[in-house]
């Protein structure tokens, strides 16, 4: 998994692909603070828009995949 940024905007945005560097298309991205989530694109990008500025705890699953759990994102 690689490279997830959250912005000043209330925006969550990033790009989840494999160790190789190939878009894990549909990979699940979620926040449990808030209950909300969303489905990586065919190139691997997703995008949370309405959020409160601040850190979230964010889970990353795809089926054959472990769980990727990133802290103060």
């Amino acid at each position: 998994m690689s490279f997830i940024s959250a912005g000043t905007d209330g925006t969550l945005r990033g790009k989840i692909t494999d160790i190789d560097g190939a878009p894990l298309i549909g990979a699940q991205i979620y926040v449990p603070a808030i209950e909300k989530g969303t489905t990586a694109d065919l190139d691997g990008n997703f995008i949370m828009i309405n959020l409160l500025v601040g850190t979230y705890e964010v889970r990353i699953q795809m089926i054959g995949y472990q769980t990727k759990v990133l802290d103060n994102v």
